[in-house]
Formats: structure tokens, C-alpha cells, sequence
């Protein structure tokens, strides 16, 4: 009408969620606490994202970090605890356009190998997915980070550190094959950051801040060839 404005359309949030293990959560090494809000990387990815939002797009990361978490690399049709917790997760935070997941350093201690590993993060990618559309009718871009490799001088894990380090470092490459068999989106984190020297296997306040600065590269491409 004559001499009223068009009301502007409400911006959409596109909304991303990390889940990982403690260096997600934001282990600190040094003493066992957790670094502060503004040091860990899905909060730094937060405010990265921010600045880069439009009055059409908003940027909303949701992050669950757990110490100790690992893949579930039970067999297909069984499902342990890890598998059940994840998708309790899911219908907490659901819906979110992207699945931005960091994990596998866990599961080496234990013995188990880069292969088995890619292949239980696969069905969990899989079932993200699916499930997500059963709920929604669509499913969410999937961003795999490989997880910093461990250093040989480790203190953290007890055991053989040659084999952990070693297998740790095979982890990027069947992520990166896995990621373009199924259509994912793959980030290396030790191409940006190494593990802290403080016990080898965790990052330090610049690794967090360097891996959101990396990170926040790929969601800005991932939600530009979504259809919003």
C-alpha cells in the first residue's frame, strides 16, 4: 500500500552442530579444567560466523563435547552405549543443517584400527542422515574433521605409543577417501594445527582458535550450496 514499507523477511539461521570428544569439549591439559567459553573451537567458530552473517543468513553452532567419547564400531544392526547416546543427542538438538563431527582418538588406545574406526563413523554419518529425514525431510550436510594426529612423546594414553601414533596418523587419509566416496565434506585438522606439546594429544587456546579460523572457511562454502 501507498506510504507503507514492505516488512523485511526474518532472517533464516543455518545451524551447525559439532559433536566430539574433549577436544571439542575443551580439555585443558595443563590441569584438567576446561578452557574458557571464548577459547574453545565451536565458540570461537560461533563468533567467526557471526561477523560473516547478512540480514538474509544468521549463523547458530550448537557443540556437545565429551571427554573420553568414542565411535561406535559395534557391528552394523547391534548398537553399544555410544550409539544410543548419539541419537538421544540428535533428537535434542535436531534440526540443524550441518553435522560438523570430530572423533576417532579414542578408539585407538583400544586398539582398534583406522579402518575400523572409518567405518563406524561412516554408519553414524549414515544414520544422522537418515534420521534427520525421517524427521524433517532433509538431510544435513555432513563436515568431517580428522582429528589431530598423536605425538609419539605422548603422556596422555598409556600403552603402545609408537602403534597409537602411527595408527592415529593413518586416521586422515580413510577419512578423506570416506568423505569423497559418500558426498562429505572433509577437513584435515593437522594440515592447520598440530597436538599440543603439554601431553601430545590435545589442543592448545591458538589450536582451537586456528581450527575455527579453518573451519568457519568450510561452513561459509557448505551453506552457500545449500538452497536457503
Amino acid at each position: 500500500m501507498k506510504g507503507r514499507q514492505m516488512e523485511k523477511s526474518k532472517p533464516r539461521t543455518y545451524r551447525i552442530f559439532c559433536y566430539g570428544d574433549s577436544n571439542t569439549y575443551g580439555y585443558d591439559p595443563r590441569d584438567g579444567s576446561r578452557y574458557e567459553e571464548n577459547e574453545r573451537w565451536p565458540d570461537v567458530l560461533q563468533s567467526i560466523l557471526n561477523a560473516c552473517a547478512s540480514e538474509d543468513m544468521r549463523y547458530s553452532v550448537l557443540a556437545d563435547g565429551l571427554n573420553g567419547r568414542e565411535i561406535d564400531v559395534s557391528s552394523e544392526g547391534e548398537e553399544d552405549i555410544s550409539g544410543a547416546v548419539y541419537r538421544r543427542t540428535l533428537f535434542r538438538v535436531f534440526p540443524f543443517d550441518l553435522l560438523l563431527i570430530m572423533l576417532g582418538s579414542n578408539n585407538i588406545p583400544k586398539g582398534d584400527s583406522a579402518e575400523k574406526i572409518t567405518a563406524g563413523l561412516l554408519r553414524m554419518c549414515n544414520s544422522c542422515e537418515t534420521w534427520m529425514e525421517q524427521k524433517t525431510g532433509q538431510r544435513p550436510s555432513v563436515l568431517i574433521l580428522a582429528p589431530p594426529e598423536f605425538r609419539e612423546q605422548s603422556t596422555f594414553f598409556v600403552g603402545n605409543l609408537e602403534r597409537m601414533a602411527k595408527e592415529s596418523r593413518a586416521l586422515p587419509s580413510y577419512f578423506r577417501r570416506m568423505a569423497n566416496s559418500h558426498g562429505y565434506d572433509f577437513l584435515d585438522s593437522n594440515d592447520v594445527i598440530e597436538a599440543g606439546l603439554w601431553d601430545g594429544i590435545h589442543m592448545t587456546p591458538e589450536n582451537h582458535r586456528t581450527l575455527a579460523r579453518a573451519a568457519a572457511s568450510k561452513v561459509l562454502k557448505i551453506a552457500g550450496r545449500r538452497d536457503v
